[in-house]
């Protein structure tokens, strides 16, 4: 929040009245923006769920599932844009380029382009599924259809006239394409056409003309004479067409096996065609009945659902993978915004993440690199502590001695008494360091000990050897006792540097006091 600052403190501030205005205008327009954001975020989730509950109770109306549909694909594409725009007026051009690398992104994206994929391939196996089944039903119906008409045929009459009129209504509560013959009539959406076999029409319904009917008997007696041909190729009756059922006294009807579609007057029709054959196996009749055609009209409903249950689905599993990704990835960023957060001075920090998860593992893992860091730290600022306590009194006195060795004329003997001094404690500094790298190398691990076997007697011998001019300089002696031959086990080299270091104590705290050492081995 951007607050007006008082009269007296713009002109030391550098600040013109209109500046701060602007400043404060901006800050306020940035609010409203966020206001207006937010509440129409809120207004397009209430429009999505209200859609999504309207497409679930207008299931069976396709013009009404349309104008949902359509107004949540809206809804959300522009739910999208406002926040992409949001986005960009955050932090710039570059949060694009941000987002689209971003994991998160990636994994919507890709999660998207999987989705499409198997909605692509689910709409396509549907329409190609409902379209077969619309045919197969539909033959059968014809199948039906035609034996039905057939058991009504009369050689002498031909068939009834009755039937060749269309019926008033439908029946009532019956679909398209199921209602049977009752009382010698068909339903609406059905017509027949009764042909010789030598393809001239002999009856046919009401809705269908003079050239309709010309034109479809040459079409029957073009397929009757193929279906004769098929028939004649076959070895034995077994393997021919059976009959689909009686027509008339002692007659039977045959499915010539071919359908076909044609247009009339009031629509198209699906036709199946078949032959009336007497006892002496002889055609007597070509028979077509023809039902209307509704395959196309529930092939288009269904791709028009498709195609906009498709893009729905697609853009709210979009919306959905982005928030989920967005929450999966939380400790991600929990973890990126606190490395960017600890310094060396506050390495006790620790994510402590809940998660029994593969972040919640990374988050553990985060934590103790963040310990191991921390020891090291720490091993280092002791170090530095210990050196500068132990260096500091040596070189005090070297500083001393200096001084006072430049800011006086000496004798001889004093300037000898003052190089020995420096001397000794630049001895003393150095066993301070080796002291000192020898522990830290052994608090961080990378001291390496050789496991070898070692005679004590001659550790000790050759520390006492070592450290006799030291004993002699300071009025001291170092005696051993017998030493018993006695083998360990060990590093020879850190042994006699730990021997030495008990021995130079020993001189250096015992001297006015004592007059020797004494180094004895016990096993």
């Amino acid at each position: 929040m951007i607050h007006l600052l008082p009269s007296c403190w713009r002109p030391c501030m550098g600040l013109d009245t209109g500046c701060v205005y602007r400043v404060v205008n901006r800050g306020e327009e940035g609010v409203v923006m966020l206001v207006i954001s937010r509440v129409y975020k809120a207004l397009s989730l209430v429009i999505i769920i209200v859609g999504l509950i309207a497409l679930v109770m207008q299931k069976n109306d396709v013009r009404s599932y349309s104008v949902s549909a359509t107004i949540i694909i809206v809804d959300l594409v522009l739910l999208c844009i406002i926040t992409l725009v949001g986005h960009v007026r955050q932090g710039g051009i570059r949060s694009i380029l941000h987002l689209v690398r971003s994991m998160r992104f990636r994994l919507t994206f890709w999660y998207a382009a999987l989705l499409a994929l198997i909605l692509f391939i689910f709409s396509s196996v549907a329409l190609a599924t409902e379209k077969q089944n619309y045919v197969v039903a539909l033959n059968d119906n014809l199948r039906t259809r035609l034996a039905q008409v057939a058991s009504t045929y009369d050689a002498q009459k031909g068939l009834p006239s009755s039937l060749l009129l269309s019926s008033i209504g439908a029946v009532p509560g019956t679909l398209p394409g199921k209602e049977v013959v009752q009382g010698k009539s068909l339903a609406n959406n059905e017509v027949v056409l009764l042909v010789t076999p030598q393809g001239q029409p002999v009856q046919k319904s009401e809705g269908v003309s003079g050239d309709n009917a010309s034109q479809m008997a040459a079409m029957l007696k073009e397929d009757f004479a193929q279906w004769q041909d098929k028939q004649r190729s076959y070895p034995d009756a077994a393997s021919r067409s059976q009959p689909l059922g009686p027509a008339g006294n002692s007659m039977q009807v045959y499915d010539l096996e071919n359908t076909f579609s044609y247009s009339l007057t009031d629509g198209d029709y699906e036709f199946m065609q078949g032959v009336i054959v007497n006892q002496q196996g002889q055609a007597v009749a070509l028979l077509a009945v023809g039902i209307t055609s509704v395959g196309p009209f529930l092939v288009n409903d269904l791709s028009s659902i498709l195609a906009l249950a498709a893009p729905l689905c697609l853009l709210l599993s979009g919306v959905g993978g982005y928030w989920l990704a967005g929450r999966t990835l939380r400790p991600v960023q929990t973890i990126t915004r606190t490395a960017q957060e600890i310094s060396e001075t506050d390495l006790h920090r620790r994510l402590n993440l809940k998660q029994r998860d593969e972040l919640g593992e990374l988050g553990g893992t985060f934590d103790g690199m963040l310990a191991r860091l921390e020891a090291a730290f720490e091993r280092q600022r002791q170090f530095t502590a210990d050196a500068s306590h132990e260096l500091r009194t040596p070189l005090t006195i070297v500083d001393l001695e200096a001084g006072r060795a430049l800011s006086h004329e000496l004798t001889p003997q004093e300037n000898r008494q003052i190089m020995t001094v420096i001397q000794q404690e630049n001895r003393h500094m150095a066993r301070l360091v080796n002291d000192l790298l020898m522990l830290a190398r052994a608090d961080s691990g990378q001291s390496k000990l050789k496991h070898e076997t070692v005679d004590l007697s001659e550790v000790v011998v050759d520390t006492v050897e070592r450290l006799a001019p030291q004993a002699q300089q300071s009025g001291m002696s170092i005696r051993m006792a017998p030493l018993p031959e006695l083998t360990m086990r060990g590093d020879r080299i850190y042994l006699m540097q730990l021997l030495t270091n008990i021995v130079e104590n020993a001189l250096k705290y015992s001297a006015g006091v004592g007059t020797r050492v004494e180094i004895d081995l016990v096993r």
